[in-house]
């Protein structure tokens, strides 16, 4: 069972960690190499308004660390021990602002793991940008990952799916090598737009492992 469950969210984490940047064919390509691990997040936290009512923000996405991270559109660039942030939903009540997939890359925000995967950590913070309007979204993050799992090993795979966006259906195509994976209990904080969240975690650390995730339209 931990063996599929850490399959299963390696492979989901791996599709919900990219989303789209340009109007073109190929929207966006995130490669990933070395060891690493896939953080998915949902959390929400109440808000006092300007007016004196009772409002919330509320948001779900992920971040994905690896000891080399590619953003493969436009130009190459390769980020060291970096981090992809993806924020594919954010809501704030009071201000009824709101953005989807949007992201962006961080370098030397993520702590390489050892052969037995037994933990790592991710701090940092950046600015995300939501591809479909252009608006803007502070994030910081300051997250540490315990191995809660027994190690297994995943085969090489490659899979397609569609997904709905605001912009219409898109295509991810996915694909890994073989690697070494294991479960994790991610806890910390992540601050989105100066609000300090405390939200739910789902974890996977994985090795030896190259992967690359496509979006088209």
């Amino acid at each position: 069972m931990r063996e599929k469950l850490a399959g299963s969210l390696l492979s989901l984490s791996l599709v919900a960690i990219v989303s789209a940047r340009a109007h073109a064919a190929e929207i966006q390509r995130v490669g990933f190499q070395g060891t690493g691990a896939t953080v998915q997040f949902f959390g929400t936290a109440p808000l006092t308004c300007p007016d004196g009512s009772t409002g919330f923000v509320g948001v779900f996405g992920s971040l994905a660390g690896a000891e080399q991270v590619s953003s493969q559109t436009g130009v190459p660039k390769v980020f060291a021990n970096g981090i992809f942030v993806s924020i594919d939903g954010y809501t704030n009540s009071c201000t009824f602002f709101s953005v989807s997939g949007a992201n962006n890359f961080v370098e030397n925000a993520f702590v390489p793991l050892d052969a037995k995967l037994r933990g790592t950590s991710m701090v940092g913070s950046t600015v995300v940008t939501d591809f479909n309007t252009g608006a803007q979204l502070s994030v910081s993050f300051d997250i540490d990952v315990d191995a809660d799992g027994p190690l297994n090993t995943s085969k090489s795979t490659s899979k397609s799916k569609v997904r709905s966006t605001k912009g219409g259906p898109v295509t991810v195509n996915k694909s890994r090598t073989a690697n070494n994976n294991r479960t994790g209990d991610a806890e910390g904080t992540l601050t989105i737009d100066g609000v300090v969240l405390n939200p739910d975690f789902s974890a996977v650390l994985f090795s030896s492992s190259s992967a690359q995730v496509t979006i088209t339209r």
